[in-house]
């Protein structure tokens, strides 16, 4: 839902909060509370995850109470209501993740099922850049949009159009990809067969190469970022081999794109006379009094309304305002938790496999930390999504090697150079 459909559709008169996903999640979470709360139900011990997602909750609900307290504006009301389901759709879809997933290969599965997803949204994006806009026709009986789509976007040169897939903006379908990127390459990597291997590695030039038409620093940064930290695993012939591709890659897509790039590196170079770089400086001096109001817990979750104040550009002042200090570290430790889980499981990984998925989680957690200080990431809804999610896989990944045993299959063969990539390195 969150990669298929257009992230402005909702449910007839259920506004925001009536995501097709959103309600999924919903129906996610009352599941594992029923789960947990059955009698004669066989569960997993007590997870890290579960007491970073208890503790993030637990604020949240305090910061929403706290809000309410100090008076809300009515719009200012809804805003805080409806990131309170919002709240409840990401519990729900990542404790079922992390408890549901009973072993590795099913773990595996979400995760082919994210990239083939993200690889929908990719070739989308692509089809937009060139001036075929499809997503206008993905619409189901039932679903309106509560906001207008983005559209396609100008940035740079003429004729370059900034595009957004299914995704809310032009931001989260850059960052939202490359966070997947790390993913794909992965399954890139670990192919079962020749055959398989040429689909994968379509998928992946199909994903790092819709990145850039998102004329996004986010994106591109988090395509650098995502892969410096998995190839930061890799040793000797296989890293010789990676850096060649990426030069081949980029000369290829410049080749196809002329001018793509350069617009991109003229917006990391001219920060003195770029408006976005100049607006989100200002904003730290324009929101301070409102973080001195109340800065433990701050204003309640949600309800720094651009309609009302101002939109910032950055997910962690955001979550100064609406959470406080406090707040925002339980927010930072969910980021931090799951690279400490990917990090886990490429330690005690029982093959090459593992190892590597568990470095490509932990890389994927560092471009969803990173984005979040370039835009405001929780309100997006592809975003959100997606890194909860990814949060309970890398949960249930950590779980399951020591439940499936030493002897368990992972059903993937090895490639050759993969263990190369990962020996000695647990």
């Amino acid at each position: 839902m969150l990669f298929l459909l257009p992230a402005r559709l909702v449910v007839t008169g259920l506004g925001g909060a009536g995501r097709p996903a959103v309600i999924a999640g919903l129906g996610l979470l009352a599941w594992w509370i029923f789960w947990r709360l059955a009698p004669g139900l066989s569960r997993p011990r007590t997870q890290p995850v579960h007491a970073l997602l208890l503790v993030f909750t637990l604020v949240l609900f305090l910061a929403y109470a706290l809000g309410f307290d100090r008076g809300l504006l009515p719009l200012e009301a809804r805003s805080t209501d409806r990131f309170l389901l919002s709240l409840g759709s990401w519990l729900g879809v990542a404790l079922v993740a992390a408890d549901g997933l009973r072993h590795r290969a099913e773990v595996y599965k979400v995760v082919k099922a994210v990239t083939l997803l993200a690889g929908f949204s990719a070739a989308l994006g692509v089809l937009q850049f060139y001036g075929l806009d499809l997503v206008p026709y993905l619409r189901l009986p039932g679903l309106q949009y509560n906001l207008q789509l983005v559209g396609l976007g100008q940035r740079g040169g003429p004729g370059f159009s900034r595009v957004y897939g299914t995704q809310q903006h032009y931001i989260e379908f850059g960052v939202v990809l490359a966070m997947v990127l790390p993913l794909a390459l992965h399954r890139a990597l670990f192919a079962r067969s020749k055959a398989s291997a040429r689909r994968r590695w379509v998928l992946l030039a199909l994903v790092a190469s819709a990145i850039p038409f998102s004329i996004s620093r986010a994106g591109f940064l988090g395509l650098v970022v995502g892969l410096l930290v998995l190839a930061s695993i890799w040793r000797g012939r296989v890293l010789r081999r990676a850096a060649v591709v990426a030069v081949v890659g980029l000369a290829a897509f410049r080749l196809v794109n002329p001018g793509v790039l350069g617009t991109i590196r003229s917006s990391f170079l001219n920060f003195d006379n770029d408006p976005s770089i100049a607006g989100r400086r200002e904003d730290y001096e324009a929101v301070a009094m409102y973080f001195w109001d109340r800065p433990w817990f701050g204003r309640g979750p949600g309800t720094f309304v651009p309609e009302i104040y101002r939109v910032l550009d950055n997910q962690l002042l955001v979550s100064l305002l609406e959470l406080g200090v406090i707040g925002t570290i339980a927010l930072c430790a969910l980021f931090t938790g799951m690279f400490g889980l990917g990090r886990q499981v490429r330690k005690l990984g029982r093959d090459e496999f593992d190892v590597h998925l568990g470095q490509a989680m932990a890389a994927t957690a560092a471009v969803a930390l990173l984005a979040s200080f370039t835009f405001d990431s929780l309100t997006f809804p592809t975003f959100a999504g997606l890194f909860f999610l990814l949060l309970g896989l890398v949960a249930a990944l950590r779980r399951t090697i020591d439940a499936d045993g030493s002897t368990a299959p992972t059903q993937f063969s090895r490639v050759r150079g993969a263990a190369e990539m990962t020996r000695g390195l647990r």
